[in-house]
């Protein structure tokens, strides 16, 4: 029981229509990805950071029809990661980290 808890029934005053956005969830967290360069021809660097106390994570990489190209493991809490990519097509990529049930994603461009 709270004696000075304000009464929140149905009060328009405390009811917010903003929503939480996996962006500032992964920001409270430290969850945080980016691909260099962008676009890319040979290689892309993968720097990273994962959650406080998470040292294991994946980096999922799919072509824009959502099929899996490759699947980099990666550990340690922050740090970079190399792929090369000369064997890839030309083409629009999604690149997503998770750990701990969170993920963040971001769009590569590969150019021959």
């Amino acid at each position: 029981y709270c004696d000075i808890c304000p009464n929140v029934d149905n009060s328009a005053s405390h009811k917010s229509d903003k929503f939480i956005n996996n962006d500032d969830i992964n920001k409270i967290y430290g969850l945080d990805i980016s691909a260099k360069p962008n676009p890319a021809s040979y290689w892309v660097a993968f720097d990273y950071t994962l959650p406080k106390e998470q040292d294991e994570a994946t980096i999922s990489l799919r072509n824009i029809s959502g099929n899996i190209i490759d699947v980099i493991k990666i550990e340690g809490q922050q740090g970079q990661k190399l792929w090369n990519i000369t064997h890839i097509p030309s083409g629009a990529y999604v690149y997503t980290i998770e750990s701990s049930g969170f993920t963040k994603s971001g769009k590569l461009i590969i150019t021959k």
